[in-house]
């Protein structure tokens, strides 16, 4: 599972193969049903895509966390 996740760099990267396999960012967005305006948004870091969007294009989103580091005495 742990191989299975992406640094933000590496989501971009993967989405921007994608498009271009597509063709363009109209047609991945025809073939994933949602609208181009959409996937530009979140190619372009304009906007987070929701996860119904991510879901719609392949992805989905997941969090993870970490305790935090306490400075030393």
């Amino acid at each position: 599972m742990a191989d299975d996740l992406l640094t933000l760099r590496g989501f971009y990267s993967e989405l921007n193969k994608d498009i271009r396999a597509a063709g363009s960012a109209s047609q991945f967005a025809r073939d994933c049903g949602v609208s181009p305006q959409a996937v530009l948004n979140v190619q372009n870091t304009n906007r987070r895509g929701s996860d119904e969007l991510l879901g719609k294009m392949g992805w989905e989103r997941v969090g993870r966390y970490r305790r935090k580091r306490t400075p030393s005495a």
